[in-house]
């Protein structure tokens, strides 16, 4: 980190995607930065997952450090879990979750880390 800034921890990620799956996990460049960076930050972040729908497939074979996305949104819309499957939602469905995750995670933060209260 360089010298003389604060940690941010965001109360919403954007996440690229080069693959994700009917469960709403992502394939992303081999690394698990953002996995890690995920499990580590608590409250747990909302996580959008940003890909091109000729990418969803079947499953990406997660494995147990693999963390699913709150929302995938593609060309064709915004996607959420429904039932144990990725599901497209509209607008206003999308805006009723984050209102609830938002809540249960209890987003967004009060003050930015290492601000003064």
């Amino acid at each position: 980190m360089p010298q003389g800034t604060s940690v941010v921890h965001p109360d919403a990620v954007i996440i690229p995607m080069n693959a994700f799956d009917e469960q709403g996990y992502r394939l992303g460049y081999g690394g698990g930065y953002f996995d890690r960076t995920l499990a580590a930050l608590q409250p747990k972040p909302i996580a959008i997952g940003i890909g091109y729908e000729m990418f969803r497939v079947g499953t990406i074979h997660p494995c147990e450090h693999d963390i699913p996305m709150d929302f995938i949104v593609t060309e064709k819309g915004i996607h959420a879990m429904e039932e144990g499957r990725l599901r497209h939602i509209d607008a206003a469905a999308c805006t009723e979750r984050v209102t609830r995750l938002s809540a249960a995670r209890r987003l967004p933060r009060a003050q930015p880390v290492g601000s003064a209260p």
